[in-house]
This record gives structure tokens, sequence and C-alpha cells, in this order.
């Protein structure tokens, strides 16, 4: 596990955006690189603390969603999220404000992150996605 995590650590913001399909941020230390970072973070403890399942993934996909709305919209621009395909959630959630539905794209964008950062890990999920 050591190897595991010592190769999720050194991901950069820009490698872990190419692994969830975004733009890059516009710099390092900037807001969608920080939570790139945190998602990042996340996981490495999730490796270590959670059985990897759907569930689990969807969990911490979800508490990825920052709360705070100008946050929210920084970081959808910062990592050129607003293109992204929410339509599979959008139907039911009754997220029809653009806060909600920037929400829902940091969600889609969190759970793929996760998931390519669980299958670099060289692990997966117990419903085999």
């Amino acid at each position: 596990m050591t190897t595991t995590t010592d190769t999720l650590k050194a991901l950069t913001p820009y490698a872990l955006a190419d692994l969830a399909g975004v733009a890059a941020p516009d710099s390092p230390t900037s807001a969608g690189a920080g939570w790139l970072d945190t998602i990042r973070v996340d996981v490495i403890d999730m490796l270590h603390d959670d059985e990897i399942s759907d569930d689990s993934i969807h969990e911490h996909a979800d508490s990825a969603v920052s709360v705070y709305k100008h946050e929210r919209m920084t970081i959808v621009v910062d990592l050129a999220i607003w293109d992204e395909d929410i339509e599979e959630y959008a139907g039911d959630s009754g997220e029809v404000t653009i806060l909600g539905l920037a929400g829902l794209a940091q969600y889609v964008v969190a759970e793929r992150l996760i998931r390519a950062l669980i299958e670099s890990a060289g692990l997966d999920d117990e419903s085999g996605e």
C-alpha cells in the first residue's frame, strides 16, 4: 500500500486534472488545483480506511462538491468544467439553478477522478466498475 499511496501523493494538480478529464488549473495553488488535491488526499484516506465500493465512491464524490457558492463557481471556471455532461444526474435532482448545475458538474468530475485514482492505484471497487 505504501508504494500505491506514494504514487498518488506524487501526482501534481496538472496530472490530477488530466486523470479527471478537465482543463489544467490556472496555477498549482488555484481553487481548482486545491480542489483536485483535496480529492486526491481523500482517496488516499479512503484506500486506508474504507472498503472501496460504488457506494463509498459516490459518498466521497458527493462530499467533494463545494458548499460555498463562490468557491464552487471558481472551481468550475478554473477547471473549465462548464461543458460537463450532467444530464444523467440533472434529470431527477431538481437542481435547475446555475449553482446547482455547477455542483452536479463538480460531482461528476469528482467521481471520475476518484475512480481514476483507484484504478491508477491498481485497485478496483467491489462492483467491478
